[in-house]
C-alpha cells in the first residue's frame, strides 16, 4: 500500500489519509485509523495535508511550504515507526502514548484492582471499537481515569468501614497523583496537603477488627506520624507560585471539609505548625 494511504477498518480498502469517508463501503474515517508500518527511511517527503513533495523528510515539526500547515513527525507506540502526520493525527498519537504511559505506570495497580474495574475498562475499549471501528485514545484515556476515580472512591469507603485507615490514606494519595496526571494541580495540592495531615496523625489499620475482639486500639496514633510526601506538595506550590497564606488557606479549608469529621487527634492548628516548617513557598507575604 502507498505510504500516504490508510486502511479502512471496516472493509480493509485502501483510502487516502485525507479522506473522510471510505469510497468502498462509505463508512466514516478518522485520523485514528491505523497507519501502515513503514521504516523511517522509506517515508516519502510528502505533506500529509496537500500531498505536495517536500525537499526532504523533516526530523522534527515543520511547516509545509505549499499549504503553510504544521507537519509533525510522530511514531505510534505500537510500532515505534516515525511518519509525517497532521495536527489532528499528532494529537491522537499523543493520546496513544499517554495511554501507554499511564497503563505502564499503573500496570501493577490495575492487576490489584477488583475484577469489576478490569472488566469495566475492557468494556470501555470494546464499546469504542464498536462505535468508531477502533479505540479512540482521547476518550479511552478519559474512561480509564473515570474508572480509577470510582475505584479509589469505592475502595476508600470500604477501608473506612473496615477500620483500615492506613489503606484509606493510600486511596487519598492515589487521588492526588491522578489529579496531578490530569493537570489539575490545585486539586492535587489539596489532596497532598490532606495526606500530610492524615500522615501526621499516624493512621492505623485493623481498628474495627481489634475493637470487635475487645482490644483497645486507636484509629490514629500520632506516635506513628510522619511526613512522607512534602516534596510532592512543594513541587506544586512552586508550580502554582503560591504564598504561605495561599497554602495555609488551602490546608485549612480542604481538611475541614473532607477530614474534619474524623476527629483526628492532632488539630489542624497543631498540624499546620509542624507542616509549615517543611513547606517552601514561591513568594511570601
Amino acid at each position: 500500500m502507498d505510504i500516504n494511504s490508510q486502511t479502512c477498518l471496516s472493509c480493509n480498502a485502501p483510502v487516502s489519509l485525507q479522506a473522510k469517508f471510505c469510497a468502498q463501503c462509505g463508512n466514516l474515517l478518522s485520523s485514528r485509523q491505523v497507519f501502515d508500518e513503514i521504516k523511517t527511511e522509506d517515508i516519502a517527503p510528502t505533506c500529509p495535508y496537500c500531498n505536495s513533495t517536500l525537499k526532504k523528510v523533516p526530523k522534527r515539526k515543520t511547516t509545509c511550504p505549499s499549504c503553510k500547515k504544521p507537519i509533525f513527525v510522530k511514531s505510534r507506540p505500537t510500532d515505534r515507526t516515525r511518519r509525517l502526520v497532521t495536527q489532528e493525527q499528532a494529537d491522537d498519537i499523543e493520546h496513544e502514548w499517554a495511554i501507554k504511559g499511564e497503563l505502564d505506570h499503573i500496570k501493577a495497580e490495575l492487576d490489584a484492582l477488583p475484577e469489576i474495574d478490569k472488566k469495566r475498562f475492557e468494556q470501555a475499549k470494546s464499546a469504542q471499537i464498536d462505535k468508531y471501528g477502533s479505540e479512540v485514545p482521547k476518550q479511552l484515556h478519559k474512561a480509564l481515569h473515570s474508572i480509577r476515580r470510582q475505584s479509589y472512591q469505592r475502595q476508600g469507603l470500604e477501608y473506612l468501614k473496615e477500620g483500615h485507615f492506613g489503606l484509606w490514606r493510600n486511596t487519598r494519595l492515589d487521588f492526588a497523583f491522578l489529579f496531578q496526571e490530569e493537570g489539575k494541580f490545585q486539586d492535587a495540592l489539596e489532596m497532598f496537603l490532606e495526606v500530610c495531615y492524615i500522615d501526621l496523625n499516624g493512621p492505623q489499620n485493623n481498628a474495627r477488627e481489634r475493637a470487635e475482639l475487645g482490644i483497645k486500639f486507636p484509629r490514629f496514633d500520632p506516635n506513628d506520624g510522619f511526613l512522607g510526601i512534602v516534596f510532592d506538595a512543594n513541587e506544586l506550590i512552586k508550580k502554582l507560585a503560591l504564598t504561605k497564606d495561599d497554602v495555609k488557606n488551602i490546608f485549612f479549608d480542604h481538611n475541614k471539609k473532607y477530614v474534619g469529621g474524623l476527629g483526628l487527634p492532632i488539630s489542624l492548628d497543631e498540624a499546620w505548625l509542624k507542616l509549615n516548617l517543611e513547606l517552601s513557598y514561591e513568594t511570601s507575604v
